[in-house]
């Protein structure tokens, strides 16, 4: 069966309409592919520069202890109207578990069969090395002069594994493990490298003076290790102090006022409380981590 011919008006207008689609179809289709494209190579480009931005987060075991510079910069004056501070840091709860590190068989020479990374040193509740500062101090006493500090890998790991430094100080990192081992400290939360050094050999010692040259936070940690690790807190202004074996901790010559003291220690996190100061007075605080 044949079908009958179209009407010579209808098939012009059956004949324009054929020619126009595959035009507005390609057309159509090329404009898909260039949206689809860009959007795409957007998204690429978003993703790489997201890899490549410093991470601002600290490993899952630690809380970041938010130390900055003073803003505007701390002052030196004589302080005539000073008091003190003195306080205890205690655990509010269960210290966490240390973890038992065994060493890969290469490793046993220096590290030792097992080793144990240790979260947090107490005696019954009282916190050794935690770091105690105020956090809106903006004048007084001169900060202590700068000198050499150490940060040493001994069996495998760094000591001390929490200090409190001075800005300007110079670091000495020293070895006295016979292995190669990169250490790397990172600024936190920035994520930024500041300083790498390769640990070769026992006995070595590599000077650093710009690793300490600004208030803030460093994690140093074994590249390949990752047990090895410390962090450093670095002060512009002199009112900080680290807990000793019995917990205790004493901040002198503080210009009388209101201020925030905060408590800090990487595996019990964070505190804050108000502390008023008057002059030729000892204000007591006691500080709870881990709560």
């Amino acid at each position: 069966m044949f079908a009958s011919p179209l009407p010579p008006s209808l098939a012009a207008s059956v004949a324009r309409l054929t020619r126009a689609l595959p035009i507005a179809g390609a057309l159509t289709s090329l404009a898909l592919a260039v949206a689809c494209s860009d959007g795409e190579s957007h998204a690429v480009r978003t993703a790489r520069a997201d890899e490549s931005r410093p991470r601002a987060k600290a490993p899952n075991d630690v809380t970041l202890p938010g130390v900055a510079p003073v803003p505007g910069g701390y002052q030196v004056r004589a302080v005539t109207d000073g008091g003190q501070i003195v306080g205890v840091v205690s655990l509010g709860g269960d210290a966490p578990a240390d973890t038992t590190v065994r060493p890969d068989a290469a490793l046993a020479r220096p590290c030792g069969a097992t080793l144990v990374d240790r979260a947090v040193s107490h005696r019954g509740t009282f916190v050794e090395g935690a770091i105690v500062w105020l956090a809106d101090v903006k004048s007084g006493k001169a900060l202590s002069a700068p000198r050499r500090h150490e940060l040493t890998l001994e069996r495998c790991q760094l000591q001390p594994r929490v200090a409190a430094l001075p800005a300007g100080a110079t670091l000495n990192v020293k070895g006295r493990d016979p292995l190669s081992l990169r250490l790397r400290a990172t600024a936190w939360p920035s994520g930024e490298t500041r300083a790498t050094w390769r640990m070769t050999d026992a006995g070595q010692v590599v000077p650093d003076d710009r690793v300490l040259a600004d208030a803030g936070t460093l994690e140093v940690r074994g590249e390949s290790l990752p047990w090895v690790r410390a962090w450093l807190l670095v002060f512009d202004q002199p009112y900080y102090a680290q807990t000793n074996a019995a917990g205790a901790f004493t901040l002198d010559s503080v210009p009388a006022g209101q201020y925030t003291l905060v408590a800090w220690h990487p595996r019990l996190g964070r505190v804050e409380q108000a502390v008023t100061v008057s002059a030729g007075q000892t204000a007591t605080v006691p500080v709870t981590l881990g709560k």
